[in-house]
C-alpha cells in the first residue's frame, strides 16, 4: 500500500510539473509573438551647414526594432564642396571633408499608426580633414585627395522625424536634428562651426 501511495505521488508531481513547464513555454511564447523584432536599412539625405556654409550630406542607416526601440548604427558623409581658405600646393585647391556615425537610437510614438513620431540620437566619431586637388599633383602623386590636417572629434546628433508608412516594406521620414560636435583640432574649424541644425529626408526600406 505504501508503494503505491508513494507510486501515485511521484506521477502526480510530476504531472504537476510537466503543466507548470507547459504553462511557462505558453506564457513565454505568448510574450515572444507580442514583442516582434523587425530591421531596416535606410538612405539618408541631410541639409545642413559647415563652417558656416550651406551643405548637403548624404549617409545610411541600419538596425534592429524591438517594439519601440530601434538599436543601429548610422554613417554620413559630406556630399558638397567646400573649399579651404588655405592655399594649396602651386594654387591647388584645397577642400573639407567630414565623415561621422555610430550607435543610433530611436524611439517610435505609436508605432502602429500610419503616421507616427520618432526621437533619438546618434552618438560616434567623427572625422574632418583637408584633401588637395590639382593635376600636377597626379603626377608626382604627393597629396592629391589624400588626407592631411586631419582630426577625430566626437559628435552627438539628437533627432526628431515625422514618419510616413506607404507600404507594408517602406517608409518615408522627414525630421530635423542638431549635430554637436565636441574636440575638432583641424586647423580653420571650430566645435561650434561644426556644429549645425539638420534637415532630414529618409527611406526605410524592411519589415516592419
Amino acid at each position: 500500500m505504501k508503494s503505491f501511495l508513494l507510486s501515485l505521488a511521484l506521477v502526480t508531481g510530476m504531472l504537476s510539473g510537466t503543466s507548470a513547464q507547459n504553462q511557462h513555454g505558453q506564457r513565454l511564447a505568448d510574450v515572444t509573438r507580442s514583442t516582434p523584432v523587425t530591421g531596416y536599412g535606410a538612405a539618408v539625405g541631410k541639409l545642413t551647414q559647415f563652417n558656416g556654409e550651406l551643405a548637403a550630406m548624404a549617409g545610411m542607416q541600419g538596425g534592429v526594432t524591438i517594439n519601440h526601440l530601434s538599436v543601429g548604427i548610422g554613417a554620413y558623409g559630406l556630399a558638397t564642396n567646400h573649399r579651404s581658405s588655405e592655399p594649396g600646393t602651386n594654387g591647388n585647391r584645397v577642400r573639407w571633408n567630414l565623415n561621422y556615425g555610430g550607435l543610433l537610437l530611436d524611439y517610435t510614438i505609436l508605432p502602429q499608426g500610419a503616421i507616427h513620431v520618432t526621437i533619438g540620437t546618434l552618438l560616434g566619431p567623427g572625422y574632418v580633414y583637408k584633401s588637395e586637388r590639382g593635376s600636377d599633383l597626379d603626377n608626382d602623386g604627393d597629396l592629391d585627395g589624400r588626407p592631411f590636417d586631419q582630426s577625430w572629434c566626437a559628435i552627438a546628433e539628437p533627432q526628431f522625424n515625422i514618419e510616413a508608412a506607404v507600404f507594408r516594406w517602406m517608409r518615408i521620414a522627414v525630421g530635423g536634428s542638431y549635430r554637436f560636435a565636441r574636440g575638432v583640432e583641424t586647423s580653420g574649424i571650430t566645435d561650434k562651426k561644426l556644429s549645425a541644425p539638420s534637415g532630414n529626408l529618409t527611406l526605410k526600406f524592411g519589415r516592419f
